[in-house]
């Protein structure tokens, strides 16, 4: 079988990825890790290219991540936000994208609050101008491909095997765009992914996307090989009206979970009053990692 070919494609999302793209995408990345840690990691792979991130919503490590990883490739690289831009004065996100697009831009790297704000993007076209490439950084509660490449990336050059893996993810799995993304990444390279959290957060619906969802925290964590806590910020919540009915679900099955496993080596270490994070919960910090069945 020939190498797999990405070029000239789009990344909306990993539902339309196959098995070996992906694994060609982390090959790559290892490649590119190898060339930013050496001494000399401006390249001119994208020499001539250009690159504009459009992000309406506030961002630091996957902006920058973008950003960095196109100025080390060589690419031109702009920056467009929400606030510092006409999309404050009403400007639609498809008039930036032509904007963009009439500007002979190569790729644009899409953040929108907006679920399918990435398809839609791909779909913005002009007969006098080329369409860019469109790279999706985020796209409200859809997919976030990019965060979830870096996880299978990470586990991968930590040692870990993805196949046969039982990975689970815990927290408000409705919202999340990061956890979609896990999904269908995670099971296309053969990982086992449980979903658990308050009920109304862990639709049901998302077995059909190949995920098994626990009522109880306690048959998610069993047995797993890693996991994925969800953060809800500040500012999440007052985007649901201050809800705070995740840090108390995290607090309640968290405290249970502990009390009843605290004996046992598997669990000695879940619960730790040592470092309060006050963007979680004050008495409680979420475990590190978790490697070989203990958790550290």
């Amino acid at each position: 079988m020939g190498t797999v070919s990405l070029q000239g494609r789009s990344i909306l999302g990993l539902e339309d990825f196959k098995a070996e793209e992906i694994e060609r995408v982390l090959d790559v990345a290892a490649q590119m890790k190898r060339i930013v840690l050496s001494g000399n990691k401006k390249k001119d792979y994208l020499k001539g290219k250009s690159i504009v991130t459009v992000f309406s919503e506030a961002s630091t490590r996957t902006r920058s991540s973008f950003e960095l990883a196109g100025k080390y490739l060589g690419a031109d690289v702009v920056n467009i936000t929400k606030s510092g831009s006409s999309m404050t004065k009403g400007e639609s996100l498809r008039d930036t994208l032509l904007t963009v697009s009439a500007m002979g831009t190569d790729a644009v790297i899409i953040r929108n609050s907006s679920e399918g704000a990435a398809l839609f993007a791909s779909k913005v076209k002009s007969p006098k101008v080329k369409t860019p490439l469109i790279f999706n950084a985020g796209d409200g509660a859809h997919e976030h491909p990019s965060q979830t490449l870096l996880e299978l990336f990470t586990l991968r050059e930590a040692g870990k095997k993805i196949k046969e893996m039982k990975y689970a993810i815990i927290g408000d799995i409705l919202h999340s765009r990061v956890a979609r993304s896990d999904i269908y990444g995670f099971t296309k390279l053969g990982a086992e992914v449980h979903l658990t959290g308050p009920r109304t957060l862990v639709p049901k619906k998302l077995e059909a996307m190949g995920a098994i969802v626990d009522d109880k925290l306690e048959d998610a964590l069993k047995d797993s090989n890693q996991f994925l806590f969800l953060r809800t910020t500040n500012s999440e919540l007052r985007i649901r009206g201050n809800n705070n009915s995740i840090r108390q679900w995290c607090a309640w099955e968290i405290g249970n979970f502990y009390t009843k496993h605290k004996e046992e080596k598997y669990y000695t270490s879940f619960y730790d009053k040592t470092e309060p994070r006050n963007d979680i919960l004050d008495t409680f910090r979420p475990m590190r990692e978790v490697v070989l069945g203990e958790i550290r």
